[in-house]
């Protein structure tokens, strides 16, 4: 079946905190929040994410059903406006390996260059997810730092990278 690529709306919203509540639960230590702390793993909180378009957006690998999502965040704050950051990408294990990380990465930065002023998209992945971390440096992404110990689950630390990609075609200033 096919999948389509698309930007996620409020009505998204029990679709999406239901891959949220996925994500968090198949690969922990990928993502920073965890269930009891995510603010998106129930659809009102999805909803208000969802609706908040001027500095989010979340796209959604959807056949009908979702089965993967990534998000662009700009900052709100005047000084960093000019970068956005990838957060939340993750695809249903059936789904892996299919090109769909890939198309939802490239719809994120489609979408990031874009935005007026906007020169950079910045991303954090583990250390324990080399799977993307390749991806990532397939698109161009670049590691500028690597922070240690950056999250603890299970009794174990994890180093987390830091990544960044200057968009060819930056609009604005």
């Amino acid at each position: 079946m096919d999948v389509t690529i698309r930007r996620l709306r409020p009505d998204d919203a029990e679709a999406y905190a239901t891959l949220r509540r996925e994500m968090l639960a198949d690969t922990p230590i990928a993502f920073l929040a965890s269930p009891d702390d995510d603010f998106v793993c129930d659809a009102a909180g999805a909803r208000r994410i969802l609706a908040d378009g001027d500095h989010s957006v979340i796209f959604g690998a959807c056949e009908p059903g979702l089965v993967g999502a990534v998000g662009l965040f700009r900052e709100k704050h005047a000084k960093a406006a000019h970068k956005t950051t990838l957060w939340g990408m993750y695809v249903s294990p059936r789904r892996r390996r299919t090109g769909v990380g890939r198309r939802l990465v490239q719809a994120a930065i489609a979408h990031a260059e874009t935005l007026e002023g906007v020169r950079a998209v910045c991303l954090s992945v583990s250390d324990d997810t080399p799977g993307a971390r390749a991806l990532y440096e397939s698109a161009g992404f670049r590691r500028w730092g690597t922070e240690p110990a950056a999250m603890r689950w299970g009794g174990r630390f994890v180093d987390e990278h830091h990544m960044l990609l200057e968009l060819a075609t930056p609009r604005g200033r």
